[in-house]
């Protein structure tokens, strides 16, 4: 709320942000035999609300939890804020047991709330930190672990990703490109993004030092007499309007581009999901929005001076299949699409059955129209016959002969197409109530086919072929 004047009370709001810290004192006390330990570790700058809040409606929280605390517990107005599941094992031990396992014949767990105080930032009391720890007590600032935890976080995932990235250039260095027509495919837009690249950067040179040419000689455009200081460039009505701004973002343009060329010829070949922009993000900085005029200046000055390298881009797009080539990853969406097409969301039962060497999907797998008496394919039978295909040959987007092509469309004037000369694939059978019979020359081809495409039960949507 931002009023300031509260509405039930009728008094002033204090609207300045703030929040409320304490801090907690934890300690241990063990005992074994004579011997006794006791360490105390008190954990400084706690925030009870995770955002500022109004300076008055902090102040009349803590007056509330004041009423409500009771004198018999030593947690005073804050109730165990934010405790850890080790604080909680910890104090069961104490109360309930006062053991400690094997370890010790005794031991104590304390958790204590103390100096509740509220303010706009977390102030550290420095000669107060060095009197505790010169009484042996272990000082830690809730800022610093909140700090240290998110650099560590941060550290694990450029590990991982340089992990992912060295295992990708591993296996390229191993196993070399899918095709050759992909490297060179590659090659070639590599080629013609430097050339524009160098084109426009040389084109925004000239032009930058055509202006400050005509800077030296004319002066500032508002310097008098203004009507004849206008520099010589094209005002728009005989060709297009030229600055380096709008070079410069015809540069950024390039580079965005030159990713999405590569991205789209990996997505329409292999027919795999690419995140453009999660590649873009790795590539480039963000780009500031517009009424950011001196951050987007910024940015476009630096855009026009680097260069990308397929390689680079490659490897990104690799990284994204956990080790996996483009063929692979073709293969293993090609799955999931197949499971999900074959299997129930809701219930997770099957729809297909296996009896002796015939797949038998049930539903809607097919459709018949009586008025032009034809037969037609349906979006679910469409992974299942990519899949078939591929169990046949081995390889993607190739096809038995007399087996139906994708985009599996068309029509079919007959119910029956008989696969002469396939080692795995017999038939395909068609029946008017969407039911369609997928016959195998064997009954081991036709369980080899469940288990590795359809799956012997249902898979999440970001999970491997269930087996």
């Amino acid at each position: 709320c931002k009023n300031p004047v509260c509405v039930i009370r009728k008094q002033p709001r204090d609207l300045k942000k703030a929040n409320i810290f304490c801090d907690v004192r934890r300690t241990w006390i063990t005992r074994l035999g004579f011997l006794e330990e006791k360490r105390v570790e008190v954990t400084k700058g706690l925030k009870v609300f995770d955002r500022a809040v109004v300076q008055t409606d902090a102040e009349i929280w803590l007056k509330m939890k004041g009423h409500e605390a009771s004198p018999l517990n030593n947690y005073a107005v804050i109730e165990q804020p934010k405790i850890t599941s080790e604080d909680r094992r910890q104090e069961y031990f104490s109360k309930m047991r006062r053991r400690y396992g094997d370890q010790y014949d005794c031991f104590e767990f304390r958790y204590e709330v103390e100096n509740i105080r509220i303010a706009r930032s977390g102030q550290r009391d420095l000669l107060q930190d060095l009197r505790d720890v010169a009484e042996g007590i272990e000082v830690i600032h809730a800022a610093d672990s909140l700090k240290a935890a998110k650099a560590q976080k941060r550290a694990r995932r450029e590990a991982a990703k340089a992990q992912r990235i060295r295992k990708v250039e591993k296996m390229i260095l191993t196993c070399g490109w899918d095709h050759l027509e992909d490297k060179q495919f590659c090659e070639r837009q590599q080629a013609a993004y430097t050339a524009a690249l160098h084109g426009f950067q040389e084109l925004a040179f000239f032009w930058e030092d055509m202006l400050s040419a005509q800077k030296a000689l004319l002066g500032k455009p508002d310097s008098p007499p203004r009507a004849y200081n206008h520099y010589l460039v094209p005002d728009g009505d005989d060709g297009p309007k030229i600055t380096i701004q709008r070079l410069r973002v015809q540069i950024d343009t390039l580079h965005r581009r030159f990713i999405q060329k590569l991205t789209g010829y990996f997505r329409s070949v292999y027919n795999i999901t690419v995140e453009e922009k999660k590649i873009i993000s790795e590539l480039l900085l963000p780009k500031p929005p517009k009424s950011k005029k001196q951050a987007l200046k910024e940015y476009l000055l630096w855009a026009s001076s680097i260069q990308l390298h397929y390689e680079d881009i490659v490897t990104q797009i690799l990284s994204c299949f956990d080790g996996r080539t483009p063929s692979e990853q073709s293969l293993q969406e090609l799955c999931r699409q197949c499971n999900e097409a074959v299997w129930c969301s809701s219930r997770h039962t099957a729809k297909f059955e296996r009896k002796y060497a015939v797949i038998s999907f049930l539903g809607t797998f097919c459709s018949f129209r009586n008025d032009r008496q034809h037969w037609t394919f349906t979006s679910n039978m469409g992974p299942v016959l990519l899949c078939a295909a591929h169990f046949e040959t081995g390889a993607l987007n190739k096809y038995p002969v007399f087996f139906p092509s994708p985009p599996f469309d068309g029509t079919y004037g007959c119910n029956q197409m008989d696969f002469a000369g396939c080692e795995k694939l017999a038939q395909l059978r068609l029946f008017k109530n969407g039911r369609v019979d997928l016959r195998f020359t064997s009954e081991d081809y036709a369980n080899q086919f469940i288990d590795t495409y359809l799956g012997r039960g249902y898979q999440e949507s970001d999970g491997e072929a269930a087996v």
